[in-house]
């Protein structure tokens, strides 16, 4: 009978530190190849080459994040996906669109803004006219007012 594999917590491994690890067994002699690292570091192909894309992404995006040792592989794959397939021109363009290079985000939100759901909340807020405090305030649960709600979060990176 086949047993299972222990449950990991994959999403929260930090892509920063598993190059790190990565490139200090490399030059330390630990292992030849990325094959080599695997059974050591405990990872799989996907996750160790996700790691090693890391410093591959524009500076423009790491910039972006509240602190890079919180990057997962699953934020590099979706970032990397979304630059293949949408070009990284348009990705950079909804960088500099959405005005958050200034600021510091979390993963959610940098996967909102790379991914452009932040512009399109934004674009909504704006065509509802209303203030965002007043909109936070409204009590009654009518469509307009949970629409609005949501696309302020959005904004806000809170969902």
């Amino acid at each position: 009978m086949k047993r299972k594999r222990p449950y990991r917590l994959i999403s929260r491994r930090s892509c920063l530190r598993l190059a790190q690890r990565y490139w200090e067994g490399l030059n330390e002699g630990k292992w030849k190849t990325q094959l080599g690292a695997l059974s050591t570091l405990g990872v799989s192909q996907g996750d160790l080459s996700l790691a090693l894309q890391l410093h591959e992404l524009p500076v423009e995006i790491l910039d972006l994040f509240e602190d890079h040792v919180d990057i997962s592989s699953h934020t590099v794959r979706v970032i990397r996906h979304t630059i293949i397939h949408e070009g990284l021109k348009t990705v950079l363009g909804r960088v500099q669109q959405s005005g958050a290079s200034n600021a510091k985000h979390s993963n959610k939100a940098v996967l909102k803004i790379v991914k452009g759901e932040a512009l399109k909340s934004k674009k909504m807020l704006r065509w509802s006219g209303q203030d965002p405090i007043k909109i936070a305030a409204r009590a009654l649960d009518l469509p307009k007012n949970i629409s609005d709600r949501y696309h302020l979060g959005a904004c806000a990176a809170e969902i």
